[in-house]
């Protein structure tokens, strides 16, 4: 059984295994690297993908906003407050127009915070007994905005309103 002492006069037969050799430190910080790299590209496509998902929500919200603004106006929109007997006429004749040009003086289209699109607005009133009144927003993907060909992601949002007005146009006496 060796000794400490003739351990000591005798190197070859003691070996220490204690630590790294350089390789395998370089190769750890080689693999270590590319790990990390990895994960970053992951942290900023998230960072990327939370951004658009804001843009998208604050568009989403502006467009609501204004679904329910049209909804209010149209509630306040009463046939015994158009000005004359001729406007009313008018109005029972034509509600899906009416409704329209009311809403386009009173309500603005939306804009949404912090997003540098607009969103457009078009009525279409439909006239063919139904009465109704179809509202189109369109915008552009958040994630397309600013590449090549952006205007193949137009995204819409419709809406149908029926003058709560007409109720008033219809006479069940002859």
């Amino acid at each position: 059984m060796p000794t400490f002492i003739q351990a000591l006069k005798d190197p070859s037969q003691h070996q220490s295994n204690e630590g790294f050799t350089l390789v395998e430190v370089l190769i750890a910080g080689a693999i270590m690297a590319m790990v990390l790299a990895g994960v970053s590209r992951l942290n900023i496509s998230a960072l990327a993908s939370s951004a658009t998902q804001a843009q998208r929500e604050r568009i989403e919200a502006a467009i609501n906003n204004n679904i329910q603004m049209l909804q209010k106006e149209d509630s306040y929109l009463r046939l015994d407050a158009l000005a004359t007997e001729a406007a009313r006429k008018a109005a029972c004749d034509a509600p899906a127009e009416t409704l329209a040009a009311v809403l386009g003086d009173k309500v603005a289209p939306p804009e949404a915070e912090g997003i540098d699109q607009t969103i457009s607005r078009v009525f279409t009133p439909l006239n063919n007994g139904l009465d109704l009144l179809i509202v189109e927003y369109s915008f552009i993907a958040p994630e397309h905005l600013n590449k090549p060909g952006a205007l193949n992601h137009t995204e819409m949002r419709t809406v149908e309103l029926n003058p709560n007005f007409t109720a008033r146009c219809y006479l069940t006496s002859p």
